[in-house]
């Protein structure tokens, strides 16, 4: 009996431990699980907290500096947080040599066409004096200001990391005014203005510089943007917007990089800027609700495509054509480097846009295709306008070398008004229409 009862003791208190162990640890859980609130409660408060501004002048003055003397000493103090604003005044901050920004921060002016950066001098003769703005870290934001690199063979800024914004800027005088070798996403370009004097590109990506291969980007935006010059540069390559991903396939493996719906949407591609849109070896465009005003000077296509590019489509624009122009297609669609259909583009949408203009587009009698290919698959032309072009004994559309799956209809929902073409196919062959 005694044996039974001490037996019947010990199972109890091992219960008992058990017990208080398992309460124990339920309340060391709850503890922790507070903890993490309390933690990420305090993160969030302090991730929607307003960001400080600082005043540049302010800085300036109290500590007698230059500009970039004072810029760099308030993303170096210890107060100053990612994300917090640097206030420009309604002046010219003139600064010597480069900027380099290696802090996420809003630059943002008080009036775009007054608090102006301003690039007072530079040595030409190297690549790295060249450049302007160096934007090195992620989420730089430039906003209500003027940017102007100050002389025609410069880059205005240079885009060394990820999601860069601008918003309302004005950029002046520079060889390149948004530049990058590495093909960054993440690009934001929204109701600002590329005018006098940029001579050869308004935004270019280019992986040909670095030969670096970039399979993906993060999408880039463009929108709302006016890009206008009255003296473009004499030659073919001057473009608003060139997106190169490398227009050598036989070098860097046929890399084509998707662009993740790059989106240019609502801009206006002024008279005499040059040519309008390049791409080269890239996915996923949408071209979308823009004017292409092609001027008396225009030296380029307002749409031109090449190099296994591929996904693009071009829709609901606007091209109007006033004058006589050199002998450019308003859009155009092939390979530069090899006389393969494999290297040409392929799944481009052609579709909603209107093709306007009292002249056409012609040249001492000598008429542009508005539209013209080479080596090109599966190019969809749909319920475009056309009626208002003119040309000269040449039909509007022309598929020149070989092409596969090319779908222009003349009649039904999709039919496209006022239109004619010819399409050289695979295996020689040519289609006309109207037919003779």
């Amino acid at each position: 009996m005694r044996t039974i009862i001490l037996k019947l003791m010990i199972l109890l208190l091992i219960n008992l431990l058990f017990t208080s162990c398992k309460e124990n640890n339920e309340l060391i859980e709850e503890e922790s699980t507070l903890k993490e609130e309390l933690e990420s409660s305090f993160e969030f408060q302090r991730s929607i907290s307003p960001a400080r501004e600082w005043w540049i002048d302010v800085r300036m003055k109290n500590r007698k500096l230059t500009f970039k003397e004072a810029f760099e000493s308030i993303l170096k103090d210890d107060g100053f947080n990612d994300g917090d604003i640097i206030k420009l005044s309604q002046k010219i901050y003139n600064i010597q040599g480069n900027l380099k920004i290696n802090r996420r921060v809003n630059i943002i002016g008080e009036n775009r066409d007054e608090s102006r950066l301003y690039q007072s001098h530079s040595s030409r003769s190297t690549p790295e004096s060249s450049l302007f703005i160096v934007c090195e870290a992620q989420g730089i934001v430039f906003k209500n200001l003027t940017i102007n690199a100050g002389y025609k063979s410069s880059k205005a800024v240079h885009v060394n990391n990820e999601s860069i914004e601008f918003h309302n800027v004005k950029f002046l005088d520079a060889k390149w005014a948004i530049f990058s070798n590495k093909n960054i996403g993440g690009l934001k370009v929204l109701h600002c203005l590329f005018t006098r004097a940029i001579t050869f590109r308004g935004i270019e990506m280019n992986r040909v510089w670095s030969k670096a291969k970039v399979e993906s980007m993060r999408q880039i935006e463009i929108k709302h943007t006016t890009f206008e010059g009255k003296k473009p540069l004499t030659g073919k390559e001057k473009f608003a917007i060139s997106i190169d991903c490398g227009n050598e396939p036989a070098n860097n493996n046929s890399i084509v990089t998707n662009l993740n719906n790059m989106l240019i949407e609502d801009c206006i591609f002024k008279d005499d800027f040059g040519g309008g849109i390049a791409l080269a070896q890239v996915a996923n465009v949408i071209i979308k609700n823009n004017t292409f005003k092609a001027g008396s000077e225009q030296k380029q296509n307002a749409i031109h495509i090449e190099d296994t590019t591929s996904n693009v489509k071009i829709l609901d624009n606007f091209f109007l054509c006033n004058s006589q122009s050199g002998r450019k297609p308003l859009i155009f669609m092939g390979s530069s480097e090899r006389n393969i259909i494999a290297d040409g583009c392929k799944d481009i949408g052609i579709r909603g846009n209107i093709f306007a203009g009292t002249e056409g587009v012609t040249s001492n009698g000598q008429s542009n295709r508005i539209i013209e290919a080479e080596r090109a698959q599966r190019i969809n032309i749909s319920h475009n306008k056309m009626c208002n072009m003119r040309t000269y004994k040449l039909p509007k559309i022309s598929f020149f070398n070989k092409n596969d799956q090319i779908f222009i209809p003349t009649s039904g929902n999709n039919k496209n008004d006022c239109i004619s073409y010819q399409i050289l196919n695979l295996k020689g062959g040519k289609i006309k229409f109207p037919r003779p």
